[in-house]
This record gives structure tokens, sequence and C-alpha cells, in this order.
């Protein structure tokens, strides 16, 4: 069983990209390769995203592997360095957009007791796996 997330901890991690929502994925023993660049600008609290990032990984939708799930939050065409090379305002534009989709098409994951997008979850991954 997962201890419940901080109602603070949870506003705190969304505050950056003005959604209500947010969290993960990945395997604990996962190692991680992939860089966090500009998502640390989105999202300035890291804690409440390594947070969530724990226990979104519970989630099978989410993945166990870093660069995969990486490449799955990654805009169709982009480059693998993406997420140094985009610029902050774009990220959060492409991430608001991909989690509005989400929530339209039903991609939502219960994380802690948190319904949020499939999008948001695998960035707190990403978080969680860089951590």
């Amino acid at each position: 069983m997962t201890e419940p997330i901080s109602r603070r901890a949870f506003v705190a991690a969304v505050g950056g990209l003005s959604l209500a929502v947010v969290v993960a994925a990945c395997d604990p023993g996962s190692q991680s390769n992939v860089e966090l660049g500009r998502l640390t600008s989105v999202f300035p609290d890291r804690a409440a995203m390594v947070s969530l990032g724990r226990h979104a990984i519970q989630r099978r939708e989410i993945g166990d592997n870093a660069a995969t799930v990486e490449r799955d939050v990654r805009p169709a065409g982009a480059s693998a360095s993406w997420l140094t090379t985009t610029k902050p305002d774009q990220l959060r534009r492409h991430l608001r957009d991909a989690a509005t989709a989400d929530f339209e098409a039903g991609r939502i994951v219960d994380v802690a007791g948190w319904n949020v997008s499939l999008t948001i979850a695998r960035v707190a991954a990403l978080f969680y796996l860089a951590s």
C-alpha cells in the first residue's frame, strides 16, 4: 500500500504548469540517463515531482524505462535533445496541450488518489528516475 501524497506537495508540483494534474512512472531500480533539461523551469519544485513520480512508477501505463518514458512525453517529430533545446514557454505549452488532450481522451491515471493526465504522470516519473 502506498502512503498518501499531501495536498501541499500536489499543488506545489502542478503550480508551475497551472493545471490540476501531475504524477509519474518507472522502476525504482531503473537508472536514468535522461536529462531533465528545462523541465526544472516548468516544475521548479523538484522534491514534489520526485515524490509524485515515486508513486506514479507503480502504474503500468507509465513504463519502467526512463528513455522510453521520455520518448513517450516528447512531441511527435522532436529530437532526443528536446528537453534541453526547447524554450520553457514552448515546453510548458506542449505539456499543457498534451495534458488537456489526455483528459479529453480519457488517458487518466490514479496516482495515490489523484487523477492526473498520463503525460504529467510520465513527467513526474522522469523526475523520480533522474533523482
